[in-house]
């Protein structure tokens, strides 16, 4: 009975549980680096038009408070942009550490954001509890644009304000944080977050994490999806043509948390997409508004990475 006993008490030790969580430390600083790599087909009047796009974004996290409940304030900074598409034989480049990208009218809301963020307040579960400071960088950015003739300005302050908006970013930085369970676990154990974007593509994201292992301070965690088009998503002003995705998939991957601070060091995703793009035209010199579905597939690949900064 003793020997049962011990073999008992020896494998609870081994099954240890582990606390992941939103761990930073006041003065802590990070380089959070995202690759996203997408392939889009759209059917348009009967044609497949592919397009391929990359945007590697850089930014800057300080953490200058942690307070007693383990809420951290953070400040963020826009480091680094460069973004590469092709669209139907049409390329652009756009490379924020390159001179010769300040040419291309497309790449000034890029120049803008280089230098400028805001702060967010996140808790050790990864819930964002406030965001501060967008309105002054919204500001800032919108003064490298003064340059521009006052139609094309409208358009991208339009793009800026959709897409780095308070309630944008919010979403946006949730996707980083709000992947922690509630509780320790156990290797083995899986736990569920529901996360709702109503801005670029809205969707409803069901997922399944599952600790894998603890390794050398790292804990791998696999991912796994389910994705359903959001009902209450925005649409998207592209210069008063209206969109709206009504976009379905899955998403797989895996994360490297780093332990002791919960950030993720490298994770990897990849989105498989299908659905439809509904474009509203506006009335233009006499003709009437029209309405136009578009079949899309899309395939993306996602890499984030952290790195503490000395």
């Amino acid at each position: 009975m003793l020997v049962v006993i011990m073999i008992v008490f020896n494998l609870a030790g081994c099954s240890k549980s582990n606390m992941l969580s939103f761990n930073v430390k006041k003065g802590d600083k990070y380089k959070i680096t995202t690759i996203t790599n997408q392939k889009i087909t759209m059917k348009v009047m009967e044609q497949d038009m592919k397009m391929d796009q990359q945007m590697t974004m850089e930014y800057l996290y300080d953490i200058t408070d942690v307070d007693k409940e383990g809420i951290a304030t953070v400040r963020v900074k826009y480091d680094y942009i460069v973004m590469k598409s092709s669209v139907a034989g049409i390329n652009i480049e756009i490379d924020t550490r390159k001179e010769s990208s300040k040419s291309n009218i497309e790449s000034k809301p890029y120049f803008a954001l280089i230098g400028q963020g805001f702060a967010f307040k996140v808790d050790k579960h990864g819930v964002i509890k406030s965001i501060e400071g967008v309105d002054a960088m919204l500001d800032k950015v919108m003064e490298g644009l003064n340059t521009l003739e006052p139609a094309q300005k409208e358009a991208f302050v339009t793009m800026i304000k959709q897409n780095f908006g308070e309630e944008a970013l919010k979403q946006a930085l949730s996707q980083l944080t709000d992947i922690y369970p509630k509780k320790e676990v156990n290797v083995g154990e899986t736990w569920k977050t529901e996360q709702k974007l109503t801005y670029g593509i809205p969707m409803v994201i069901s997922t399944d994490w599952t600790l894998k292992e603890i390794q050398d301070g790292f804990a791998s965690v696999d991912v796994k999806s389910h994705i359903n088009a959001n009902a209450d998503g925005k649409p998207i002003d592209m210069m008063g043509l209206k969109v709206i995705y009504k976009i379905t998939g899955d998403q797989t991957g895996n994360l490297k948390l780093n332990k002791e601070n919960g950030l993720i060091q490298k994770g990897e995703y990849t989105q498989k997409l299908a659905g439809t793009t509904e474009m509203t035209m506006p009335a233009i010199d006499g003709q009437n508004q029209q309405n136009l579905t578009v079949p899309v597939n899309a395939e993306n690949k996602i890499i984030i990475e952290s790195k503490k900064e000395k």
